[in-house]
């Protein structure tokens, strides 16, 4: 009888431990979202009604893509001193998006110039429809890096 408790607790113990350990990656909530044709055309799949509620499940977490810069200006929302405000760089047929980039950092005011592409990664704090037709969206993001992109 000893011997088949044993058994059955070394069989749970090798269960938990198997079940602890084969939890994968796709398990757990994605960190990071890539804006790119895959994005695009997961929010063009989706019924222009339900779009908000698709990005709404990207607030706060981590946005990486990049844009052609429209211009850069002092303006004091999210406790940040600048405000790069971007177009997407992705040609979508049916989607547009215009990042609005928040940043302590003054050195974007003189290193970036109009049409620039600029590759970033940001936490996206807020989204705003910007047409009934939910085809063009402003991403408002608090930038955490950046960098020209020299073509």
């Amino acid at each position: 009888m000893n011997r088949n408790i044993k058994y059955i607790i070394t069989f749970c113990v090798l269960l938990t431990f198997f079940g602890i350990f084969s939890t994968s990656a796709q398990d757990e909530p994605e960190l990071i979202v890539r804006i790119d044709a895959v994005f695009v055309s997961q929010i063009l799949k989706t019924l222009p009604i339900d779009r908000d509620d698709l990005i709404d499940s990207y607030l706060e977490k981590i946005v990486v893509t990049k844009g052609y810069v429209e211009r850069v200006i002092k303006k004091n929302i999210y406790k940040q001193q600048y405000c790069i405000e971007l177009i997407d760089s992705l040609n979508n047929s049916g989607m547009n998006f215009k990042f609005h980039l928040y940043t302590e950092n003054s050195e974007f005011s003189t290193l970036l110039d109009k049409g620039d592409l600029f590759e970033f990664k940001g936490q996206l704090v807020m989204y705003t429809p910007a047409s009934l037709k939910k085809d063009i969206y402003v991403l408002d993001i608090i930038l955490e890096d950046g960098a020209l992109v020299v073509e």
